[in-house]
């Protein structure tokens, strides 16, 4: 199932920072750096962000969570 998370409730924003990191460690190994910025990524930056957060759980766990800026340009 997918939907839209609430990243100001802290418990979500714990799991959110979770499920990110373990990408983002997949990520950075497979660019092979050691020091990869998004894995200092704080649980209160998720909760303070102003972007959309969507996620897909699969028994009951989230499995992965998207996130979007949205910019419209005129």
């Amino acid at each position: 199932m997918i939907e839209k998370l609430d990243n100001t409730n802290k418990n979500v924003a714990e799991t959110m920072q979770a499920v990110f990191q373990a990408s983002y460690a997949i990520e950075a190994a497979i660019l092979g750096v050691t020091n990869f910025p998004p894995l200092n990524r704080a649980v209160k930056n998720f909760i303070k962000s102003k972007t959309s957060f969507y996620g897909y759980s699969y028994v009951e766990e989230l499995a992965a969570v998207i996130e979007l800026d949205i910019q419209f340009v005129v």
